[in-house]
C-alpha cells in the first residue's frame, strides 16, 4: 500500500515519489559525489536508475525531498526494514548540489520524528561509510550514536567500513530536532 502520507518542514515538502519526480531524481542518483556513499555495485545505466526509481515508488516509507520554492525534488528519505514495530533503518540520498545547506538534517529530524512519535519505533538505525563525514555530522548533529565500526561490511554489493548509528525512542528529544 503506497503512503500518502506528506510531511512538512520549513523549506521542504516530503512526499511519495511520482513518476514526474524521474529526471530530478536521475540528476542525482547519477552523480558520483551521491551514488558513491549509496553501495551500488553495479554501473549507473537506464536499467539501473530505473529499478532504483521504481523502488523509491513502491516504497510505503520513502518520500521525495521537494523544495517548496522551486518544486525541485533534490533528494530522498526512507524507512526501511522494520522489525517488529521497534526497529528501522533511515536511509538518504541528496543532490550534491544541495549539500551544506541544512537540506538534509531538516528533512531526517522530521523523518525520525515521525518514525518515534507516530510509527512508535523504539530504535532508528543509520549505516553510513566511514569517509562520509557530512552523513555523519548530519547523524551526529540529530543525537544519532555511534553503535559501531564493521570492518569489510558488504554495503549493497561493495565492500566498505561502516559505522552503525542509532537513536533509541528512550533517548530522543524533539528539541534537538
Amino acid at each position: 500500500m503506497k503512503t500518502k502520507l506528506i510531511l512538512n518542514t520549513k523549506r521542504l515538502i516530503l512526499r511519495p515519489f511520482d513518476i514526474k519526480d524521474y529526471s530530478d531524481f536521475q540528476e542525482y542518483i547519477t552523480d558520483n559525489k551521491v551514488n558513491k556513499h549509496l553501495g551500488i555495485s553495479t554501473p549507473i545505466n537506464p536499467e539501473v536508475i530505473k529499478l532504483l526509481f521504481n523502488s523509491n515508488i513502491n516504497n510505503p516509507l520513502c518520500w521525495a525531498m521537494e523544495l517548496k520554492s522551486s518544486g525541485k525534488v533534490i533528494g530522498d528519505f526512507h524507512l526501511d526494514n522494520i522489525v517488529e514495530n521497534y526497529l528501522a533503518h533511515i536511509g538518504f540520498a541528496i543532490n550534491s548540489l544541495y549539500h551544506k545547506q541544512g537540506y538534509g538534517s531538516e528533512a531526517a529530524a522530521e523523518i525520525v520524528k515521525f518514525g518515534i512519535t507516530k510509527l512508535n519505533l523504539g530504535k532508528i538505525r543509520a549505516i553510513s561509510l566511514i569517509q562520509n563525514i557530512a552523513s555523519i555530522k548530519l547523524l551526529e548533529k540529530l543525537d544519532f550514536e555511534k553503535e559501531a565500526l564493521i570492518y569489510d561490511y558488504d554495503f549493497g554489493g561493495t565492500l566498505g567500513d561502516v559505522f552503525y548509528f542509532s537513536i533509541n525512542h528512550d533517548k530522543y528529544n524533539i528539541n534537538n530536532l
